[in-house]
């Protein structure tokens, strides 16, 4: 989402409430949405039967996940391009020109237009003899690395830096020259480049998060991702260094927000396991989520190798009564037939392996896809009896036919395996739209309160009214039904508004020249912004009448 230039509306496909989704429309999907592209990706097991004949074929190292992946998920969205890198706007330097003129062969993907999050793609660099097995690695559109310095790697040790893109997956260098101000200028040869397929494939291989890297064969039948990776602490590097899933340390990809210092997170979690079971026992099985509170129980057997007193220690980042209060609000919420979304003001703690400061407070909202029988119990009669059918075994349900093992995953909703990747229209939609309802059907949560009618701004005044923003902190983001909503910029990185330098970079590129008559167009402007301004105190209002505390919204994306 982050790197298209799909529009979200589509990308997204429409809302559609409980009660509207009747069979018919759960079979449809909005053509060209990310649902489109759920639905049509390719079972795994195939993706490792194209491995498997690769291998038997050419005998060569092949990355059938990672090209799997991309041809179903980014390609859709014409953002699949193997040999590409990455970038963004917004930049003080204008980082985006600098690459493209450093690589004018190398096509870029570009992050930071308007209304897009700045994505930080979240991996495992995995050493199979250490007891902690998984370490962070980021990926973002301006840096890729390990933050946090590991010296008890030996005799490598990990982190401490990143780079950019282009000198990733480069042998390490061995000369430098120092600047006046104390820092080093080195140079490296990339082998390959590593672009956005790659960073998803890595951060969504599961496969190799499960067998912790192995034997040789293995490793490229399950495409182990393996790059040149040197450290920035003494330039020491690995040759083939393997990598997979960052849910081998941070499931949830809070480390890099955290590490950032932002205050106000959304937390989505696609939970698998019963929220009645108790305490103690959803901690056990969800244990990503009560790890981030040092609450894995000690009696667990090793989580993908890791132990769990280790584990604990390596992910730990919330005070550990805060699980209890995640888990009561949890049961809470759902006992009393309210969508599943929990907030929580956390105190950070330090954590030197994730690179975690720690030291203030985070406002933490999670959205959790628990089976919510408030959203069921509004259904249509047709689409109650087809999921009754399947969860009962019975009707069309209990075939065992070709024709119905599309629907097969539906007995499970909504705890669904991302082992299938075969998913029906009518799972894909309805997983979907419940997700949708937690965020926003019930009203109280995941966007700032909607203003009125959107505003027509003629294109001539785009880069006027984005420099104006800019120096009045603010933003027009597209809230529900794309009603605009204005908010206070929030930087998604360490440069101050970029979102906001962003959009003022690409209103600037489309509009070289402003027409001659400049005064009655600020005649306009001006009155547009005392508009804005009177919008922004309806807000401040509407917000606090409702005792809703403004989100400023920073996600990581981890596929």
């Amino acid at each position: 989402m982050s790197y298209t230039q799909v529009p979200l509306k589509q990308f997204f496909g429409p809302y559609i409430p409980p009660q509207q989704l009747d069979t018919s429309a759960a079979q449809t999907l909005s053509p060209g949405s990310y649902g489109e592209a759920v639905n049509k990706a390719a079972p795994v097991m195939e993706i490792l039967r194209e491995t498997l004949l690769d291998l038997v074929t050419r005998g060569e190292r092949v990355r059938a996940w990672s090209d799997a992946i991309g041809e179903a998920f980014l390609d859709p969205f014409a953002v699949g391009a193997a040999r590409s890198s990455v970038t963004t706007l917004g930049t003080r330097g204008r980082v985006h020109e600098r690459v493209s003129q450093q690589a004018p062969s190398i096509p870029f993907l570009t992050a930071g237009t308007q209304d897009r999050p700045f994505p930080i793609i979240l991996g495992s660099l995995i050493l199979q003899n250490n007891p902690r097995k998984f370490f962070p690695f980021e990926f973002s559109p301006l840096y890729y690395g390990m933050p946090p310095l590991q010296l008890d790697t030996q005799p490598v040790g990990l982190g401490g830096g990143m780079v950019e893109p282009l000198g990733f997956n480069s042998a390490p260098p061995t000369a430098g020259v120092v600047s006046p101000n104390g820092t080093k200028a080195v140079t490296v040869s990339s082998s390959s480049v590593v672009g956005l397929v790659q960073a998803v494939g890595v951060s969504s291989s599961f496969v190799a998060q499960k067998t912790q890297g192995g034997k040789e064969g293995r490793e490229q039948l399950l495409s182990v991702e393996e790059f040149d990776y040197w450290n920035l602490w003494d330039f020491k590097g690995v040759d083939d260094a393997k990598f997979g899933d960052g849910g081998g340390h941070d499931n949830q990809a809070m480390s890099p927000l955290l590490r950032r210092g932002v205050e106000n997170i959304i937390a989505g979690s696609a939970t698998k396991c019963d929220p009645f079971a108790g305490a103690i026992e959803y901690s056990k099985c969800q244990y990503d989520i009560s790890g981030l509170y040092g609450a894995v129980p000690l009696d667990m057997k090793p989580i993908d190798g890791v132990a769990p007193d280790l584990y604990n220690k390596m992910l730990q980042v919330f005070p550990k009564e805060g699980y209890t209060q995640f888990y009561n609000s949890m049961v809470s919420k759902l006992k009393a037939g309210q969508a599943p979304s929990i907030k929580q003001s956390l105190k950070v703690l330090p954590n030197p392996f994730l690179g975690i400061a720690g030291g203030y407070t985070a406002n933490v909202l999670w959205l959790l896809n628990v089976k919510d029988t408030t959203w069921e119990s509004a259904l249509p009669k047709d689409t109650k009896k087809l999921l009754e059918d399947f969860r009962k075994g019975r009707g069309i349900g209990a075939r065992k036919d070709a024709a119905s093992t599309i629907y097969a995953s539906l007995k499970e909703f909504p705890y669904i395996t991302t082992f299938a990747m075969d998913y029906s229209p009518e799972l894909t939609q309805m997983l979907s739209q419940m997700a949708s309802y937690t965020a926003i059907g019930d009203g109280n949560i995941a966007h700032s309160a909607t203003l009125p009618a959107p505003l027509a701004i003629d294109a001539e005044l785009d880069a006027i009214i984005a420099e104006e923003l800019l120096a009045a902190g603010l933003q027009i983001g597209c809230g529900p039904a794309g009603i605009p909503t204005v908010t206070p910029i929030s930087a998604p990185y360490a440069q101050p508004a970029a979102a906001a330098a962003a959009a003022a970079d690409v209103a600037v590129s489309g509009n070289p020249q402003l027409p001659a008559t400049k005064a009655a167009q600020y005649a306009k402007l001006h009155a547009l912004m005392a508009e804005l301004e009177s919008l922004q105190a309806t807000l401040q209002q509407l917000q606090q009448e409702q005792g809703v505390e403004q989100q400023v919204v920073s996600a990581a994306t981890r596929f």
